[in-house]
């Protein structure tokens, strides 16, 4: 959803990139420190709230309405 928000702005996509691996690193050393520390039950809800931000922050910035007109599904037609 956010590289289709960026996709006008071709210069964001390489960031956007950049910003999906790092945050990969850093969540995957996170999610098994947090687990150590305070349990599986922490990270999981951790991780709902990470979602719960990232989701609030893509329909705020760019509206529910453009996120469904963009994303259509694609027909897929079988020729035998």
């Amino acid at each position: 959803m956010a590289l289709r928000t960026v996709s006008d702005e071709i210069s964001l996509v390489p960031w956007c990139w950049g910003l999906n691996g790092f945050f990969s690193v850093i969540g995957t050393i996170s999610a098994q420190m947090l687990a150590m520390t305070f349990g599986s039950r922490s990270v999981l809800l951790c991780g709902g709230v990470c979602y719960a931000i990232a989701w609030a922050a893509i329909t705020k910035t760019a509206g529910i309405e453009s996120l469904r007109t963009r994303s259509r599904p694609v027909e897929i037609s079988a020729s035998l």
